[in-house]
């Protein structure tokens, strides 16, 4: 048995017994890097990357190349943090679309907020819907802001036709600041609600969501100005 088996053992168990929860950051990391450094001390290399970076979100959203510049920091070890924002964004998507009925903008947000985990880019999504308002498809539009996108509505409204869709809701996220709608975010909702009553697809809703909060232009009454 290594000199670091004993405390490895120990951590594996108290994640088993009780969680994350109770876990700081370091030993959240210092856990994970259990399985790219087989014998080294996770223990300082975990310190290391929390004093460089901040918190393990601030570790895992860095660049390959900024973390792989700590020593005892590899190429893999590097790929191995990268991973699991995504895996957990999966996770969420997988779980959500399950219960694909759309009744209402919570539903909606709630459903597509796996989408937009670990993004720190402005993107845009569209999900499609059946005629009982069960979810076809979602799919990524384009990357940058809304006003940036506005050339990509003919797009949209030729993907709802594929997708045979009877109506879309579309969806973007604000990086900065509160979700709420710019001229710009109007002028493009507008402009798409028309193409789309053109090709008989219902826009049922353009939500904006941020980290922790989306608003509803249907709800917030947007979509009737």
């Amino acid at each position: 048995m290594g000199i670091h088996d004993g405390h490895r053992q120990r951590l594996k168990e108290r994640f088993i017994a009780s969680g994350l929860d109770d876990f700081a950051d370091h030993n959240v990391l210092e856990l994970i890097l259990f399985y790219s450094n087989p014998r080294s001390d996770t223990n300082v290399l975990a310190h290391e990357l929390t004093n460089s970076f901040g918190d393990i979100s601030a570790v895992m959203d860095a660049p390959i190349e900024a973390l792989t510049k700590l020593p005892g920091i590899s190429y893999h070890t590097a790929v191995l943090l990268k991973l699991f924002p995504m895996v957990g964004r999966r996770y969420l998507k997988c779980r959500t679309d399950r219960e694909n009925v759309i009744s209402r903008s919570e539903v909606a947000a709630n459903f597509i907020l796996p989408y937009f985990f670990g993004e720190r880019d402005e993107v845009i999504y569209a999900m499609f819907l059946d005629g009982k308002s069960r979810v076809i498809n979602c799919e990524f539009i384009t990357r940058g802001s809304l006003k940036s996108a506005a050339v990509n509505v003919r797009k949209i409204s030729e993907r709802a036709l594929i997708n045979n869709a009877a109506g879309m809701i579309l969806f973007h996220n604000h990086v900065t600041g509160l979700p709420l709608p710019s001229n710009a975010d109007l002028l493009v909702t507008d402009r798409l609600n028309k193409v789309l009553r053109g090709v008989d697809v219902t826009l049922y809703d353009h939500i904006i969501l941020s980290e922790d909060d989306y608003v509803s232009l249907k709800d917030s009454g947007y979509m009737h100005k």
